[in-house]
Formats: C-alpha cells, sequence, structure tokens
C-alpha cells in the first residue's frame, strides 16, 4: 500500500472521510472491517502500513529519554503512548518531521551503533499531538511481539471486546453491536 493509501485506511479507521476516490474509499473500508474481525490485525496492519513512515532505529542514553519524548519535534506514539498499555520506560517512539531529523539527532546525540531504544518513524506529514489510537496500533505492530500484537485489536476496537456471536462488549461489559457497526 503507497504512503498515501496508508494514511488514507488511518483516517477511516480513526471514524475520518480521506480525500481518496470512491472505489479507493470502499476498498479502504473493506480492508478496515477486515482489521475489526480481528483475525490477524497486526498482521494485516504490518504487511499493509510499512510505507506510512520511514522507520529509523537509533540509540540514545536512557537519562535523555524523558526529555526526548516530551520534545515538541517529537510525537509520542507506540510503546511510548500511554494508551498503549505498554511499560517501556527503556524507550521512545514517535513521529517527528523529515526536516527536524537532523536537529533531533544531534540535540539528543542519537546514535546508529549500540542496542537502539529510540523508534523514530519519520514523515513529512504533520501530525497531531495526541496520535489516533489506529496509528499507535500500526506502531506497535512494527514490533512483532505478542505482547505489543495483543494491544493491536483493543486500540483498533477503541477499548471494546469481542463476543462470539460477533457483538462488541462495552467496557462495561455490556453486549453494543456487531462487528462493524449495523
Amino acid at each position: 500500500m503507497s504512503e498515501r493509501m496508508a494514511w488514507a485506511l488511518l483516517e477511516v479507521l480513526a471514524g475520518q472521510i480521506p480525500d481518496v476516490a470512491a472505489s479507493e474509499r470502499a476498498r479502504l473500508e473493506e480492508k478496515a472491517a477486515a482489521l475489526l474481525r480481528g483475525r490477524d490485525a497486526a498482521r494485516l496492519l504490518r504487511s499493509w502500513l510499512p510505507r506510512r513512515a520511514e522507520l529509523v532505529r537509533l540509540s540514545a542514553a536512557p537519562s535523555d529519554l524523558p526529555e526526548l519524548r516530551a520534545d515538541e519535534r517529537f510525537v509520542v506514539s507506540g510503546v511510548s503512548d500511554p494508551r498503549s498499555g505498554m511499560s517501556a520506560a527503556g524507550e521512545a517512539e514517535g513521529y517527528v518531521m523529515r526536516a527536524d531529523l537532523p536537529s533531533l539527532t544531534r540535540d539528543f546525540l542519537l546514535s546508529s551503533a549500540g542496542h537502539p531504544n529510540v523508534w523514530l518513524h519519520v514523515s513529512d506529514r504533520r501530525l497531531p499531538a495526541e496520535v489516533p489510537p489506529a496509528l499507535i496500533a500500526a506502531d506497535l505492530a512494527d514490533h512483532d511481539g505478542p505482547r505489543e500484537d495483543a494491544r493491536v485489536l483493543d486500540l483498533l476496537l477503541g477499548g471494546r471486546r469481542r463476543d462470539p456471536g460477533g457483538y462488541e462488549r462495552g467496557p462495561d461489559g455490556c453486549l453494543d453491536w456487531p462487528v462493524g457497526g449495523l
């Protein structure tokens, strides 16, 4: 999936209407429905969205990570976003504008040497200070680990759980609506 279509799928997952042709939007809505059915959601995100941003893995001094996560050029996502449910104090993951990458790398002495503890998703797209849950899910899927994969569907469903009958259970445990909407 191209970068443009990857971001359009993320918009569909966030409940927005992307600026794409009607036929493209229909295909994106089918993909979104497939993700919400829960079969291999993490694997599907990994295969569909790798082009949303260039992933750069670097290392930083552990003592610099809190300041890096608070830097205005760095938009927290993935394991660093509290909504991910991950405990990753020794890592920093987020988005940075391509134009800001050199200065961020210089200011925090980020290096390609050593064990990577910084995951930078480099993009030309300016993101809001709080990214949508679907983007956090995509970032977690990139980790390709069992803990992260387990959180992907929860983030996509917005905290709702699926019932074997095809209905979702809200945070209160009550059945709400069929998966994929009415």
